[in-house]
């Protein structure tokens, strides 16, 4: 028992870090990334090619995927989604996104599995606490900080934020640059326990998206408690009932949520 909570409070870390950034996005630029559970497996791709080809440090190999995932974001906002109008348009253009990239990581790694060499701390351990950073200084960022403040400002009015003089594009493609920059870190973390395939973005995907309907779209807050609830039941009902009932569970709770409560826990009436 004691271990079957370890292993879901490791998960709900897991599925926090992976859901975080998706629920970030859409509270500041109004719109779902789908690509999300893509750029989650980019960071481990990047930091295996870094690590097996050039053969760099992992500490410097996760300071590129930092860098390089970031960039990514900005690019992807400034050179497609700042030009698409349209919410729906997004999202098909993010799904898109979200199989082009699979099909790029299979050309290029096949369907083998990696993994990354092991950080010195101990990977459940390691990633607890990385969640538990993470959701503080995010929720402190938003809340406290003069950029947190334009941020939300942006988010409840984007009309009115551009009125006051805020650049609002620039704040959105901020969001995308962050949100991905957490994606790849998250996907580096879960190459610490697990091995990754170029199928596993899609899964993480499903997940992550039930994570921030959950939690409420754009609650950071309700993405962290929805993580943790999901990933108890999830475990518990693997125990109990089988591995094939791994994702029924938070399915089923997604297309409850979104009939009873298409808001969410946390999420703002639009």
């Amino acid at each position: 028992m004691l271990e079957a909570v370890a292993t879901a409070v490791t998960l709900g870390a897991i599925y926090f870090l992976a859901s975080c950034g998706m629920s970030f996005v859409y509270g500041t630029a109004g719109f779902l990334n789908l690509a999300h559970g893509q750029i989650f497996a980019l960071g481990p791709y990047v930091a295996f090619a870094l690590i097996s080809i050039l053969k760099l440090d992992l500490y410097v190999s996760c300071l590129l995927v930092i860098i390089i995932s970031g960039l990514f974001g900005l690019a992807l906002y400034s050179g497609i989604l700042m030009h698409i109008r349209s919410e729906g348009l997004a999202i098909i253009t993010t799904l898109s996104l979200l199989y082009l990239l699979q099909e790029l990581f299979l050309i290029t790694f096949r369907e083998t599995p990696i993994s990354l060499p092991k950080f010195y701390i101990n990977p459940p351990y390691l990633l607890r606490n990385f969640s538990l950073i993470t959701v503080t200084l995010l929720m402190l960022f938003v809340e406290r900080s003069y950029l947190g403040k334009i941020i939300q400002a942006v988010a409840q009015d984007k009309m009115a934020a551009e009125l006051m003089g805020i650049k609002v594009k620039r704040i959105n493609a901020l969001a995308m640059s962050v949100s991905c920059v957490f994606a790849s870190l998250a996907g580096v973390l879960y190459c610490q326990i697990y091995s990754i395939t170029p199928l596993t973005g899609s899964l993480i995907n499903v997940l992550a998206l039930a994570m921030v309907v959950v939690g409420g779209l754009g609650s950071i807050r309700g993405c962290f408690i929805a993580s943790f609830a999901l990933s108890f039941l999830t475990v518990f009902s693997i125990l109990y009932l089988g591995i094939r009932w791994s994702l029924t569970f938070p399915l089923i709770i997604l297309i409850v949520m979104i009939l009873v409560k298409p808001t969410g826990l946390f999420g703002r009436v639009q």
